[in-house]
């Protein structure tokens, strides 16, 4: 009787142990959830916003002279002409290459 008594004695402290240890620990789980759960809404948040100033950096950039294409629109069919006409005009644009839009 004596070591049933020890063994019941031994579960009960163990079980008052374990609800002692279940509630001092749950209220910093339950905080540590919280602030989970705001710290998920802070990050979309951020990136809602990071993303919107993506999109108005892209718009707001600089346009920049990339590519000239020339198109010669001629009555008399010459390819001579035509080619040496495409290279003159070639020779006075291609400085343009990489110039702003706006200062041109």
């Amino acid at each position: 009787m004596n070591t049933r008594r020890l063994a019941a004695f031994f579960l009960l402290g163990f079980i008052t142990g374990s609800l002692v240890i279940f509630h001092l620990t749950s209220s910093r789980l339950e905080t540590l959830y919280h602030e989970k759960e705001a710290l998920k809404v802070n990050l979309f948040e951020t990136t809602e916003r990071l993303y919107r100033l993506e999109e108005l950096w892209k718009s707001r950039q600089e346009e920049v002279i990339r590519d000239i294409k020339l198109e010669i629109n001629a009555d008399e069919k010459n390819p001579f002409s035509e080619l040496a006409l495409k290279q003159a005009v070639g020779e006075l644009v291609k400085g343009l290459l990489g110039e702003k839009v706006a200062g041109v």
